[in-house]
Formats: structure tokens, sequence, C-alpha cells
């Protein structure tokens, strides 16, 4: 089922597609949001930001350039 491997992706466990709505089921990452992790620490230094915007930079070129996948958020208000 999972088509990609890249150490920055979470894996794919299953995609449903549900009135008329694609869904995909991850893993669970522990840790919480990344948001949750700046209000624990106050901050992030720089190097810390910079380890992590890599990390997600990379994980988005790998799906995009590799896979064509593209991420889109569509606000519904709900």
């Amino acid at each position: 089922m999972n088509r990609w491997r890249h150490p920055s992706v979470i894996e794919q466990i299953a995609s449903i597609e549900s009135f008329g709505e694609f869904c995909l089921v991850l893993e669970f990452m522990d840790g919480g949001e990344l948001f949750f992790q700046v209000v624990r620490l106050g901050f992030f230094s720089e190097e810390l930001c910079r380890h992590i915007m890599l990390q997600v930079a990379g994980g988005v070129m790998y799906l995009h350039d590799t896979l064509g996948i593209m991420h889109h958020c569509e606000d519904r208000g709900t």
C-alpha cells in the first residue's frame, strides 16, 4: 500500500474514498504537533529551526518531485 519511503515522510497505512472525499490514514507520530513543541520550548534556536525546515522541505520535495504528490489544504469552515 505505502508507495513512498523517505525518513522525513510518515507512512501511509491506508487510503479511503468516502462520500466523494479521498482520505489517507497515516501512521501516528509521537511527540505532538510542531506548534506545541514551540509553545513548550518557548522558542526554537536557529540551528533547531534549520534542522526541522530541512527535514520538512526534503520530505515535501521527495513527495512532489519523485511521486508527483502535492499538498493542498482547503478551509471548509469546520
